[in-house]
């Protein structure tokens, strides 16, 4: 069971502040040494939790920490060998080495992927410099579980329904995961999470208490010649690039892997005719709401049952085609399209794809839907600043990535009350919460933010000042060094 003093759920402590941030620097003459082991790592992972693992590591570096993160072997970075479905095993020699290498006064494990590994830790104990073992876990796989189901409207209709993968992982992977979740937590002397609601999820559903809160964040790897706003990558960091992290992370392929006859990289699809995924003319971002192009809404994700995107479509057939008046708007052209429609760019990919087009062609509302399938990073970004809003209608999520960067875009973020993200999004403040698989509020929502651009863009503001506040790689760093580093500090 977990050891972890203090309050638990603790928020996000204020960077360069108190004496966590002395911490990773101590007066023994040597930095605190931290070995971060993940299964996943862009870029050559789609994975949310390795980006935060390299957010997380960019912080402790700026604080003063040794970090060296530990992953499969790729992309010029030595590690565990083998495939990412062997990793829980492989992974247990590649720890053993780095144990005796690196004589880290810290081991951090993420997600279930780590419980052997953290056995071993455990195991090696008897080392007279044994290091503390952490564990960061993104979500509850009890949760995300629980959340491969129908997605049922308040008035009981059925919006949409897990198809044959999200069943197979509900089955089968899915109960492995939290085994070896429960394994990772128990043999854990810090077990951490990246929300108070996820922290709340962890201890009720895996069994341990007091879960310290690290928050996710952004802005720590981007290199010097992306946007000025970020800080350099860590000079031992594996380079990463730009265009391949936020795509791959978000839509679940990375641009090199767009097929042929999909378009180049640098065209964004306009319109896909009857939602057939194939597009008939590329247009350049515009400055959202702008009398060039029409306002529009952005989605950008895995396409999976719990992202709810059947409830974003249903919302969209609730709002104007103006933005203004009743639903329908102004009359068809020729050619299927509305002058000034609003539109809804949907980017990512998935093996949820076929039955949102389907569901696309029976709400009639095709000729406002745009699927752009994978986009770089790079085309994201244009994609946020075109915008009016990015739309999260998930039914579960530990702290979506995609989130903050719409803050750090200064977009505002539309979305559903649930898990952590609450704890991100601040209602009527930065943007605006929804009850989940709710189409009606959510249309509601989305008639507001198309109705009062002024207040779309104060919230967006907000939002950046508040990601300034609360979600840069030094926040992060300060609460983990809060939660874990102080303790690890005087076991040296």
């Amino acid at each position: 069971m977990s050891g972890s003093s203090g309050s638990a759920h603790a928020g996000p402590s204020p960077a360069g502040s108190g004496p966590a941030a002395d911490v990773g620097a101590e007066a023994t003459g040597r930095p605190l040494r931290v070995l971060l082991v993940a299964n996943t790592l862009p870029p050559d992972d789609v994975s949310g939790v390795g980006e935060q693992v390299l957010q997380l590591a960019a912080g402790l570096r700026a604080a003063g920490c040794a970090v060296e993160v530990l992953g499969r072997r790729g992309s010029g970075r030595p590690g565990a060998a083998g495939a990412k479905l062997l990793f829980p095993l492989t992974v247990v020699p590649a720890v053993a080495a780095a144990l005796r290498r690196v004589r880290p006064d810290v081991v951090q494990v993420h997600e279930s992927d780590g419980g052997l590994a953290a056995l071993w830790v455990r195991l090696a104990r008897g080392r007279r410099d044994r290091p503390l073992l952490a564990a960061l876990l993104q979500v509850s796989y009890r949760e995300e579980r629980r959340a491969v189901r129908p997605l049922v409207a308040p008035d009981g209709r059925v919006l949409g329904r897990p198809g044959a993968v999200e069943r197979r992982f509900r089955r089968w992977k899915a109960p492995l995961h939290v085994a070896l979740g429960r394994l990772t937590v128990r043999l854990a002397d810090r077990v951490l999470a990246p929300s108070a609601a996820t922290a709340a999820e962890i201890e009720r559903d895996y069994g341990v208490r007091d879960v310290a809160v690290v928050p996710n964040a952004t802005g720590g790897r981007r290199p010097a010649h992306a946007s000025p706003r970020r800080p350099h990558a860590a000079p031992d960091e594996p380079h990463v690039d730009p265009d391949e992290r936020l795509a791959q992370v978000e839509t679940g392929r990375r641009p090199s892997d767009v097929q042929p006859g999909e378009g180049p990289p640098d065209v964004i699809p306009s319109r896909r005719s009857q939602a057939s995924g194939r597009s008939d003319r590329p247009v350049e971002p515009a400055a959202a709401g702008g009398p060039e192009r029409p306002p529009t809404l952005l989605f950008v994700g895995r396409f999976r049952i719990r992202k709810g995107v059947e409830v974003l479509l249903e919302a969209l057939a609730g709002v104007p085609a103006t933005g203004e008046g009743p639903p329908g708007g102004a009359p068809a052209g020729e050619d299927g399209s509305r002058a000034g429609a609003v539109r809804l760019a949907i980017a990512g990919d998935g093996e949820h794809r076929a039955a949102l087009e389907t569901k696309v062609r029976d709400l009639r509302v095709g000729d406002r839907v745009d699927f752009l399938g994978t986009r770089s990073a790079a085309q994201v970004r244009d994609l946020l600043a075109a915008a009016r809003a990015l739309v999260v209608p998930s039914t579960y999520e530990g702290m979506p990535l995609v989130v903050l960067e719409a803050m750090e875009a200064g977009v505002p973020v539309v979305a559903s009350r649930v898990s952590g993200i609450p704890e991100v999004v601040v209602d009527g403040e930065t943007g605006w919460l929804v009850p989940p698989e709710d189409p009606q509020a959510l249309a509601a929502a989305l008639r507001e933010v198309l109705a009062d651009p002024a207040e779309a863009a104060r919230r967006g503001l907000a939002g950046r000042r508040r990601l300034d506040e609360r979600y840069r790689p030094a926040h992060a760093a300060a609460a983990w060094l809060a939660a874990v580093g102080a303790d690890a500090a005087r076991a040296r």
